[in-house]
Formats: structure tokens, C-alpha cells, sequence
């Protein structure tokens, strides 16, 4: 059942990805044709498309994470002895969740300070630009805290079982 749903919202973040990419797409050709069509290019469409791009690659960090590739010293830890990799890994995993819990907070107090401040062509708030990245490090900073859980509890098969699906490598 865990699987299940982790597998459709996984599903679900990389359709959104894509649909974000579509957008992101869609608002740069609808600049250009204005622009060398009419000769008038919207004000907004630049500022969609960073804003969107922002959300695409916050989205892309959850990803690579739930597949354990985001945050990883492959070369650290693929010639050691089993033991050693274990200590490694966690202790990886444990900063990185540290570090993703901290930009949590941080983009959090962030959001709060540019919540006044509006993005000009898009009149909505800043906020928007900054909301994305502490619950995206949030999600993040989970599950590397279940990895690192599954690590230390004997069951690193579930963590190497997503990296073998997502580089196609046998693991030793």
C-alpha cells in the first residue's frame, strides 16, 4: 500500500513537472510571437516563466531525492567496506536532512518578509517565489530522514531498491 502511493505521487510530481514545462514553454513562445509579430510583448510572461521554472526545479530536488540520487558521494562510498559504506551513508544522509530541515525554516521566515512585496507584472505576492522552497526542503528533509531510518534499521534495501530503479544499476 506505501508503495502504491508513493508511486502516485510520484507520478503526480513528474506530471506536474512536465506540465510546469509545458507552461514554462507555452509563455516564452506566446513573448516571442507577440514580439516579432505585433511588436508587443506582455510584461508578464518573463516573470511566469522564472517563477515556474523555480517551481519545476524545487519539484525536481524532491524527485531525485525519493530516487536517492539528489544528495550522494557515490565516490565516498562505493569502495568501501560495507560497514564503513553504512556509517557513510547515514552520516550523508543525517546532514543533508539537517541541511534540508534549515532551508525549510529559512525559506519559511523568508516567505513571511517578501509576502508584502508584489511581483509587478503578475500582481500577486512575492511570497510565491519563496513558498515552493520550504515545502519542497520540507518534503525533502523527510525523506531523507525515512532513508536514513531505513538505513540504520537494517532495511537500506528499500533505499537501494529506488537508486537501482532510477540508474538501472545492480547494487553489490
Amino acid at each position: 500500500m506505501e508503495a502504491q502511493v508513493r508511486s502516485l505521487l510520484k507520478k503526480v510530481e513528474e506530471g506536474l513537472g512536465v506540465a510546469l514545462f509545458c507552461a514554462i514553454l507555452f509563455s516564452i513562445l506566446w513573448q516571442i510571437a507577440l514580439r516579432y509579430f505585433f511588436n508587443a510583448p506582455p510584461s508578464w510572461t518573463e516573470e511566469l516563466s522564472r517563477l515556474l521554472f523555480i517551481y519545476m526545479g524545487t519539484i525536481g530536488v524532491h524527485l531525485t531525492q525519493l530516487e536517492y540520487t539528489h544528495v550522494r558521494s557515490d565516490m565516498l562510498v562505493s569502495g568501501v567496506r560495507p560497514g564503513v559504506r553504512k556509517v557513510l551513508e547515514t552520516l550523508i544522509l543525517l546532514v543533508s536532512a539537517v541541511s534540508m530541515a534549515a532551508l525549510a525554516w529559512f525559506s519559511v521566515q523568508m516567505t513571511v518578509r517578501k509576502a508584502p512585496i508584489q511581483l509587478v507584472s503578475l500582481n500577486v505576492s512575492s511570497a510565491f517565489m519563496y513558498i515552493n522552497a520550504a515545502l519542497v526542503s520540507a518534503l525533502t528533509a523527510v525523506a531523507m530522514i525515512r532513508q536514513f531510518l531505513w538505513i540504520v534499521g537494517g532495511r537500506a534495501d528499500k533505499v537501494y531498491r529506488a537508486e537501482e530503479a532510477a540508474t538501472g544499476e545492480a547494487r553489490k
